[in-house]
Order: structure tokens, then sequence, then C-alpha cells
């Protein structure tokens, strides 16, 4: 017997900065095995990632924006949100006011984050669809 709607798992959705073919590097490459993994169990999973290539390439659009698949594992591709030199507060953590809750972050540390490549699009993704879904961060310095 299947099962209903209602039993079924949540999404299990993969956040990670790249995830593609042409993408190099390890938590990448951890990350495409673990989609790889929990798709071949039959539990619902999609990656979301920028539509970056990797930390070796320039933070440019390499993949194509929006729904995307590889090997069987669904991938929603948000543009990637370039690298800036001023420190600043993601706007899906801004709009939400989430970062008056934080700790006082000293100025170096958003510096850094700041001048890492991003994507807004996918923070305010996970913002906006938190509910009914489990999320799995594969991250390292990186803004998400």
């Amino acid at each position: 017997m299947s099962p209903t709607l209602k039993q079924m798992p949540d999404t299990i959705t993969i956040v990670v900065p790249w995830y593609g073919r042409d993408t190099a590097g390890g938590a990448e490459t951890q990350a495409r095995q673990l989609a790889e993994a929990i798709h071949a169990l039959g539990v619902p999973v999609e990656v979301w990632a920028s539509d970056g290539r990797d930390s070796f390439a320039p933070p440019a659009p390499y993949y194509p924006a929006g729904r995307d698949e590889l090997n069987g594992v669904p991938i929603r591709r948000f543009p990637i949100t370039p690298p800036s030199v001023e420190p600043r507060v993601p706007p899906a953590v801004a709009s939400r006011g989430l970062h008056t809750t934080l700790p006082a972050f000293p100025d170096h540390e958003l510096r850094l984050l700041a001048s890492l490549a991003s994507s807004d699009a996918l923070l305010e993704a996970v913002a906006a669809e938190q509910d009914g879904r489990q999320f799995v961060f594969v991250l390292y310095p990186f803004p998400t």
C-alpha cells in the first residue's frame, strides 16, 4: 500500500552554495552524494543552490536560474548575489527583524560575510518556505 500524502515525510531540502555536474569541491561532492542517496531511498529531496559554479569560479551565474535536475534529484537554482565590500545583513534576515535577536556581530565578521558570494533569493526562499521542509545546510564560510 502506498503512503498517503500525510504519511509522506516532509521534503528534505539540501541547501548548498553550488551544485552541479561541473561543480568542484568536497562539500559540494558530499551534498551531491547525500542528495542522491536520499533520492535512492524514495524520500522526497530537493537541492537549493545558487546559480554559480563553485568557489573556484568567478561569483557569476554559471547554471541557469530556476528548476533543474541532476541524476534524478530536483534542483532549484537561485541568482547569485555578488560579494560586497560593505558589511551587510542579508535582506531575508533584515526584513524579518531576525538580526535584532542575534548577538551584535563585529563589523569585521559582517564584512567577511559580505565579501563572499551569496544568494539573497535563496535565503528569502528558505525564510518563506520553511514550513513543510526539513532543511540540511551544507556550508562552510558562506553566508547561508
